[in-house]
């Protein structure tokens, strides 16, 4: 990424300017390393929240630094250094520790296929990003949203769920996740081809007042959101199924 040319990184101003993106790519980070914290005490519920938090971290890191124009290199490597432990190495950690433990030496084999689909999705998304800095469909699930399918499913069976259902449940969709990472699926930025709807603007309001009502119920909500945005892109590939010639062109995110 280049910076913009009425920027000047070299004043005082400027070098604020840099620093605030990072600062939240910096909290992301750090919400990571403290969450393996809570993963090592069992607190899996809290790790959950926690991995969420980030997630809503590392959306503001970008949007913030396009907004204040300091787009830089060194911002997209930071960003994705965060991403990698927030999103891969927690997520997987905490998933083994929680359920997959059970399986032993399959378990782990699941949590490291997750990690490096994970790393493979976001070394693929920096070096075609770093070509074309152009806002396009993502190719692949974006990590975070395969973080945060991870975290709603363990706070939804926290929440709702006496049965140790998630013991057969999280393996296929942990593998399942890690396919549409590497995936040539597109999903399309929630801000661009999503939020900007009308129709979807309306539901999420409505979607805000239930969880205004229902808190408690907070945690399925959670689970429908990253759900529904998952499967968004599901159906986008089985009704617009992309000619093969497309594929090594298309932009990642």
């Amino acid at each position: 990424m280049t910076l913009k040319s009425d920027f000047n990184p070299n004043t005082a101003k400027g070098k604020i300017k840099l620093l605030i993106p990072n600062i939240f790519t910096a909290l992301s980070l750090g919400t990571a390393l403290i969450a393996l914290n809570f993963i090592m005490d069992g607190s899996y519920y809290t790790t959950a929240w926690l991995i969420t938090l980030a997630i809503i971290l590392d959306g503001c890191d970008g949007k913030i630094a396009r907004l204040l124009g300091t787009t830089s290199r060194f911002g997209s490597l930071f960003d994705t250094i965060a991403d990698f432990v927030a999103f891969g190495i927690v997520p997987a950690f905490l998933v083994f520790r929680f359920s997959l433990y059970r399986f032993n030496f399959a378990g782990a084999v699941i949590s490291l296929i997750y990690v490096f689909c994970g790393a493979f999705r976001l070394i693929r998304y920096s070096l075609k990003h770093h070509e074309d800095s152009t806002k396009k469909p993502f190719t692949g699930l974006p990590i975070p949203a395969a973080a945060g399918l991870m975290s709603s499913m363990i706070l939804t069976f926290h929440s709702h769920f006496s049965l140790p259902v998630h013991h057969f449940l999280l393996s296929p969709l942990m593998l399942f996740s890690s396919f549409l990472m590497i995936s040539h699926w597109e999903y399309p930025p929630l801000e661009k081809d999503i939020l900007k709807s009308k129709i979807c603007k309306a539901i999420l309001v409505i979607i805000l007042i239930i969880i205004a009502s229902a808190f408690k119920h907070l945690p399925l909500l959670y689970l429908l959101l990253i759900s529904s945005y998952i499967i968004y892109g599901i159906v986008l590939r089985l009704i617009t199924p992309a000619p093969n010639n497309e594929k090594s062109t298309r932009t990642s995110g």
